[in-house]
């Protein structure tokens, strides 16, 4: 997963806005969390980064995070 990350357009736009010591620390961040989410054994397991933004921008309530 984390070589399918770095390669979603989304990531990528978002890593570039970044400073470069900034976007390395994120990138091993991400990459860590991407690896939990893929043993996770939730709904979100097979998410694309994509289908995780889509889906925090359409809860509602106490699970919204923005």
């Amino acid at each position: 997963m984390s070589q399918i990350l770095f390669e979603d357009r989304s990531v990528e736009n978002w890593l570039n806005r970044l400073k470069l010591s900034t976007a390395k620390m994120v990138r091993e961040h991400l990459s860590l969390f991407t690896r939990w989410l893929r043993t996770s054994n939730t709904i979100f397991s097979d998410y694309t980064p994509n289908q995780l933004l889509e889906f925090q921008r359409n809860v509602d309530g106490k699970h919204n995070y923005n």
